[in-house]
């Protein structure tokens, strides 16, 4: 909608009738967000997704499969690039290599048989996706106004801060459940953070200004069960589901 022009509600005229071949490349890139109307949320569940499609696609026997998921993860790729998300960046960051390390980590028939799946001109073409997809991700963002990042950056770092300070205040219960965005009008600096944010921006803080150290010790209790339980189902496993 917003390069070619669509007949409704977004952009009617699209930059490559203004811009045409005299000037095909527009000097601002439009962030994608529409389908979840932020772009945050659509890079986060992207982030989540793409890693998981990735192991699908490599590990997977039915070539229709392999190649379905394939053009997703293109798809899925230029549209995390075009949501010009940092969070979704670092996200992919540590997951991608994650995901890589732990299918190399001592298993080397895994990476034979990754290697089978594809031929040469599939893996030469999927890098020349990648480089490209890359490249457009880099010019993308040389071409951005980073105002609106930075104006976010401050306004969040206002938003921990004055949660660090409600739960300061309220060690040992918070401020009760749903009451961060009531209580932040009373800690907040109104010259950078607006009244209708209800939430930090980040899960352990809105944990501990609106439960407290009570909440704070809940939610750790509930993670030292979650990987206690893991650990023993994974030591109960074998074969590909230990894997």
């Amino acid at each position: 909608a917003w390069y070619f022009g669509l007949p409704f509600p977004l952009p009617r005229q699209g930059w490559a009738e203004i811009g045409g071949l005299t000037q095909p490349l527009p000097p601002y890139m439009w962030r994608v967000f529409s389908t979840f109307g932020r772009a945050t949320l659509l890079s986060a569940y992207l982030a989540i997704l793409i890693p998981v499609g990735a192991a699908w696609a490599l590990s997977t026997h039915s070539r229709d499969t392999r190649i379905g998921l394939a053009l997703w993860l293109v798809g899925a790729l230029i549209i995390e690039g075009l949501s010009f998300s940092r969070g979704g960046l670092v996200s992919l960051g540590a997951s991608i290599p994650t995901l890589l390390l732990l299918l190399t980590l001592g298993r080397t028939d895994r990476l034979k048989h990754i290697r089978d799946q594809f031929k040469g001109w599939q893996i030469i073409a999927a890098g020349s996706v990648f480089v490209l997809v890359a490249g457009g991700f880099i010019w993308g963002w040389a071409t951005q106004n980073f105002l609106g990042h930075s104006a976010g950056d401050v306004q969040r770092l206002d938003l921990w801060r004055s949660a660090w300070e409600i739960g300061r205040d309220h060690p040992l219960a918070g401020v009760g459940p749903l009451g961060f965005g009531r209580a932040l009008r009373d800690y907040r600096d109104p010259l950078l953070t607006e009244d209708h944010l209800t939430s930090p921006h980040n899960g352990p803080l809105l944990v501990w200004a609106e439960a407290g150290m009570l909440g704070v010790l809940a939610v750790a209790g509930l993670l030292v069960v979650l990987g206690v339980v893991a650990f023993r189902r994974w030591r109960s496993a074998s074969g590909a589901e230990k894997s």
